[in-house]
């Protein structure tokens, strides 16, 4: 089995700082205690912070392009952004110092700092060479609210929402039929491990339809692959066959789900109403209020079909022994080498995970023949 993954909480805020400026402050506690263990600052510039975040959306949006025409990035993609933003947000020497040797931040972000691009940030504020992203570097992960217990009862199955819309997964010349199956796919990885499918698909995933299927017991885990607006201002939704599934329908409905994977994006190249940047906590929280331990979605606006391998490569690389987290890297690490080698292939940062990095995706009577069924670590905000 794997090694657990050890995390610390680092709160971070926009918050008047020892000069009296406002600054990016950080602050790490232990577990359980009120007592601050690190604290440091970064001034805050909020202009120049707000071009950095500009020139990311410009550049996210021309890679979504390219990713949806299939077509290479040649010099297009980030740099040298997220070393300036780095430098702009960063405490002094840097976030893992914070943390300690062989140890992972987990993020408890005010609502600025929430909205931040986080997986777009290095480990170091200076130009130095062993400055890497951060997502690479470790287990990054942001906190989720302390909401119900799991029930005492089995959960052996996954819910699958698929294609509501029924729109995905058609962009021309980029779909070698991969992406309409993938569900499939995962179905057959999920079986592996011990798990049951039930499929809510197209028409038939309703609002009424998925709020029922949601709210049954039994389930371990929900996958949405469909469209959403997440937006910075106003409502949060899943767009469903005939009504959006809403924050308020989520705490109505009551999931016990442990694991949600919120796996949004577009079917083609025109975005209308919305732009490349996503803001999922609002239905993250929900979830967690509702009893998940971790939540998965994007940030960044993605094709139907780089959605689709991405979840794949997440659930190929998630087993009985190997945290959801680590299995997340695995595919931001995958992802990050066809970035490099020239393809728009940005999901190496455009997926945020909320709560537990160390559960795993395995069924609940297997977890528990093999002793892994501890306490799920969750922290409240």
């Amino acid at each position: 089995m794997d090694k657990p993954i050890k995390t610390q909480t680092v709160e971070v805020s926009r918050a008047q700082g020892a000069n009296g400026s406002l600054a990016f402050v950080y602050s790490t506690r232990r577990s359980g205690t009120p007592e601050e263990e690190g604290l440091a600052e970064q001034a805050l510039d909020e202009k120049r912070v707000a071009a950095c975040v500009e020139d990311l959306e410009k550049r996210v949006a021309d890679l979504f392009q390219m990713d949806c025409a299939g077509e290479p990035r040649d010099e297009t993609g980030f740099d040298p952004v997220p070393r300036e933003l780095s430098c702009l947000v960063l405490p002094p020497p840097g976030l893992l110092a914070l943390v300690g040797p062989d140890t992972h931040p987990r993020f408890s972000c005010c609502p600025f700092c929430d909205t931040l691009p986080w997986e777009l940030v290095e480990t170091k504020k200076e130009v130095e060479a062993d400055s890497v992203n951060m997502a690479l570097a470790c287990h990054l992960t942001h906190t989720l609210p302390l909401g119900e217990d799991p029930p005492d009862r089995p959960a052996d199955q996954i819910l699958f929402v698929v294609n509501p819309g029924m729109n995905l997964c058609e962009t021309p010349g980029r779909d070698d039929g991969s992406c309409a199956t993938h569900a499939h796919r995962l179905r057959g990885l999920c079986e592996k491990q011990g798990f049951r499918a039930r499929f809510l698909s197209g028409a038939d995933a309703t609002r009424d339809n998925v709020m029922a299927a949601m709210g049954k017991p039994g389930i371990y885990a929900i996958y949405f692959f469909g469209e959403a607006r997440m937006p910075l201002s106003g409502e949060s939704v899943l767009l469903l066959a005939d009504q959006p599934l809403t924050v308020r329908d989520i705490r109505s409905a009551r999931p016990a789900a442990r694991v949600v994977v919120i796996n949004a994006c577009e079917p083609g190249p025109e975005r209308t109403g919305h732009g490349v940047f996503m803001y999922p906590r609002p239905l993250a929280q929900a979830f967690g209020e509702c009893g998940a331990s971790a939540v998965i979605a994007p940030t960044l606006a993605l094709s139907s079909n780089s959605a689709a391998m991405a979840a794949v490569s997440l659930v190929h690389n998630a087993t009985s022994t190997t945290p959801l987290a680590a299995a997340l890297r695995a595919m931001r690490r995958k992802s990050f080498g066809k970035y490099q080698e020239g393809f728009a292939d940005y999901r190496w940062a455009a997926y945020r995970y909320f709560g537990d990095p160390n559960i795993r995706l395995a069924a609940e009577e297997e977890r528990e023949e093999e002793g892994m069924a501890g306490e799920v670590e969750r922290v409240e905000e």
